[in-house]
């Protein structure tokens, strides 16, 4: 099932302070039950409520959804009603991580900076309370573009994933935690499932646990990389979580463990071009450096092109985690790196309600893939005899592609040569489909297992009236 979170915006005017007022717990379990209605599939009911508050003033409430899932609903109309929705996990009180309360504390700072100005919520936020929270007519949704989350991997930062970093007794399962960088790191690269064998080896001083060293000339077993561990320990996943780790000189820790993703000399894009064969056109922007506008059409244009991204935010914590996949303009998809705890939609834009920047500190990889990937697409797959299909190479390398070879029913015979071929199937059946490109240096492979699919034609069928007259 698919997980949606989304993180709602202020949306503020200085006019006046009639009209804005606390939620109180029946309206906020009246705006769960509509929104997750309304956005998913069957109805969803409250079971359980925790209001968060602090110093007297309600910032939000956790609520725990039956069959799944869960709604941080804003305790104030002066935020957008849903701070942030999951269809998925079992959830009684909140137990956030680090990562995510650090982010629902840019709402606290939202909702603070609103009521020391005496702000009020604009048309469109006092409409969607209206909608939510009565049944009232809904938001059209209906042409959101999106990419669904591109990571399957539900991987952790703890034991059995650190099995293989160093050994520490007051650490989960007696060693350090393995890094939130590796684990991006990690979870990124199951996704591609490259390199097949890394490049070189690294070493370095740890004062704690003395020299570290990981030897990245060895094969990866990707085949043998589950999506979650459930538990037991996975030598192939700890394996690549340790030499992530070793490969950023992660300063290895039993409390948490911490590294740099762009800064610095040993840091995970430095680590991706020269020991794991990732492309030379990897690189770290920082978000300060571009409107917001902008921004997220950079992070769009990677999604788009199927590149899952290792993600830094927000304020002095210096998380790391992946960016996957969006809804609409606005909406980006978080795997956490928790082991799938919160992963959802959340929103960029910074919260700047009258010029305070609350959000800092956000920066991504942008261009991380193999140096060299193997991709295609179809205009069609699916259809009757005969059944013509229009390929598109969509592949890219470091260097130019000098050979295409594919194969369109993944029988070992080389069909065609061209970058978009098109080809005709003439016989009914399910069809996988081969591509191997190559430049001047390396190669690689991609199959579709059951890519195209061709029916039978019968012809058309006539009807015959038994009471013609």
């Amino acid at each position: 099932m698919k997980i949606l979170i989304r993180i709602a915006v202020i949306l503020v005017i200085v006019l006046n302070i009639s009209n804005a007022a606390p939620i109180n717990q029946n309206t906020a379990e009246t705006v769960a039950e509509n929104w997750l209605s309304f956005y998913g599939e069957g109805q969803y009911q409250v079971k359980g409520v925790y209001p968060v508050s602090e110093n007297g003033l309600r910032y939000h409430y956790f609520i725990a959804m039956s069959p799944s899932g869960f709604v941080i609903v804003a305790g104030d109309d002066r935020l957008s009603p849903v701070i942030a929705y999951s269809y998925e996990g079992e959830y009684t009180a909140p137990d956030y991580h680090s990562s995510l309360e650090e982010h629902l504390a840019i709402f606290k700072a939202d909702l603070d900076y609103a009521l020391e100005n005496q702000l009020i919520p604009n048309s469109e936020t006092k409409a969607l309370w209206a909608s939510f929270s009565s049944m009232a007519e809904f938001p059209d949704t209906k042409n959101e573009k999106e990419i669904t989350p591109l990571l399957r991997t539900k991987w952790n930062q703890n034991y059995p994933y650190n099995a293989l970093c160093p050994e520490d007794a007051a650490g989960p399962g007696g060693h350090v935690y393995a890094g939130c960088v590796a684990t991006s790191m990690a979870q990124a690269m199951r996704y591609w499932e490259h390199p097949a064998r890394g490049v070189g080896s690294h070493r370095y001083y740890h004062s704690n646990y003395g020299y570290i060293q990981a030897d990245f000339d060895t094969l990866y077993d990707w085949a043998n990389m589950p999506m979650s561990t459930g538990g037991n320990v996975n030598i192939p996943i700890a394996l690549l979580q340790f030499h992530c780790g070793a490969s950023v000189n992660m300063n290895y820790s039993p409390d948490g463990s911490g590294a740099y993703v762009g800064e610095g000399q040993n840091n995970s894009v430095n680590a991706f071009k020269t020991y794991f064969g990732y492309s030379k056109n990897t690189h770290y922007r920082y978000k300060s450096n571009y409107t917001a506008v902008n921004w997220k059409e950079f992070i769009r244009e990677e999604l788009d092109n199927l590149r899952p991204m290792v993600y830094v935010g927000y304020g002095s914590g210096g998380h790391a985690f992946n960016l996957d996949g969006y809804q609409g303009n606005d909406y980006f998809h978080f795997n956490w790196g928790w082991g799938g705890s919160y992963d959802g939609y959340y929103l960029l834009t910074e919260m700047n309600p009258g010029g305070s920047y609350f959000t800092e500190g956000q920066a991504a990889i942008f261009g991380l893939a193999p140096d060299i990937v193997a991709r295609f697409s179809l205009d069609k797959n699916e259809g009757a005899a005969p059944l013509t299909v229009q390929f598109t190479d969509k592949s890219s390398s470091d260097e130019p592609i000098v050979n295409r070879y594919w194969d369109f029913n993944n029988d070992g015979v080389i069909d065609d040569s061209t970058a978009n071929p098109v080809f005709s199937y003439d016989s009914a059946g399910v069809y996988s489909v081969r591509l191997i490109v190559t430049d001047s240096e390396k190669s690689d492979t991609v199959i579709v297992t059951n890519a195209v699919q061709v029916y039978s034609y019968f012809g058309p069928i006539w009807y015959v009236d038994q009471n013609i007259e």
